[in-house]
């Protein structure tokens, strides 16, 4: 198996608690020491035969951008200016960044930075033939949007439900999308959620499985 993992988003970025931007200080959520977790992580999970890195994300300043590069060493990847572009940009960058090189993977990990994962998610759940979602979010029929897992056959309906989402929090709903996609073309996007039950994304604390890393 050949695994790429695909990150988007800020690497640092202000505390979430912080009310205002303009008297906030600037926090490091350790995208950089993730990276390297998640690596390891993922290499424990999936025992791949090869595991590459391909991200999208924010400028923050050289030393901390040359050091991501260094402990990701990505085979491609995009630093920008933020500038207050909407939340699915950087998904949208990143994918097509994966559509270059999509041919070359079997499986494609696609995540926000900064994530801890404290227990190890049951292989048994997660299937490789299909889209996976961490879990399902305690209201309506929205997907915590931390983590895909899916096989790299179905990234294009991926970067296409990204892509032309109307949704303010399309990412939440990519699951909708999918199925939208799937209906209008006729074919099969199997869906599956890793962990059953619900948990909400904005109460991370709030489960056994993933973290912020501070």
């Amino acid at each position: 198996m050949k695994l790429l993992i695909v990150y988007r988003g800020f690497y640092k970025r202000l505390d979430s608690n912080v009310k205002t931007f303009s008297g906030g200080e600037l926090k490091d959520i350790n995208g950089i020491k993730s990276v390297k977790e998640n690596i390891k992580y993922f290499q424990e999970l999936l025992n791949p035969e090869t595991c590459d890195i391909i991200f999208h994300t924010y400028k923050i300043d050289n030393a901390n951008d040359e050091k991501l590069l260094e402990v990701a060493s990505p085979k491609s990847y995009i630093f920008e200016e933020y500038g207050g572009k909407r939340m699915t940009y950087s998904a949208i960058q990143a994918n097509e960044l994966v559509s270059d090189c999509v041919k070359k993977y079997d499986i494609i990990i696609n995540l926000r930075f900064g994530l801890k994962f404290m227990k190890k998610l049951n292989i048994d759940n997660i299937y490789l033939n299909k889209f996976n979602f961490l879990w399902q979010e305690p209201i309506g029929y929205r997907v915590c949007d931390f983590i895909f897992i899916y096989p790299s056959n179905l990234h294009i309906f991926f970067e296409n439900a990204v892509h032309f989402s109307k949704r303010p929090w399309s990412m939440h709903t990519i699951n909708q999308e999918l199925e939208n996609i799937a209906r209008d073309l006729q074919i099969d996007i199997p869906l599956n959620v890793i962990i059953k039950g619900r948990i909400s994304s904005h109460c991370i604390d709030n489960n056994d499985y993933v973290r912020l890393c501070y």
